[in-house]
């Protein structure tokens, strides 16, 4: 039976990698949330108890990819 090697992820240069891996995912989540909240009654109903103009954002500290939502009636 072959063994397999455990990959050290402290070898792995990733770097260059997380800042779009990151936007990609806010990307992804905020246009999945505001798609969501289109169709789904939960959030819907959590969204109405919200008052009208009410802001939301999620980023990345220091400086990173961020996404913002906003309550419109």
């Amino acid at each position: 039976m072959k063994r397999l090697q455990q990959l050290n992820l402290g070898e792995l240069n990733v770097g260059p990698l997380k800042r779009p891996y990151v936007a990609l995912m806010m990307d992804v989540i905020g246009r999945g949330l505001e798609a969501a909240s289109q169709v789904d009654e939960t959030i819907q109903r959590e969204v109405s108890r919200l008052p009208e103009g009410f802001m939301f954002d999620m980023r990345a500290l220091p400086n990173g990819p961020c996404f913002v939502m906003q309550k419109d009636a």
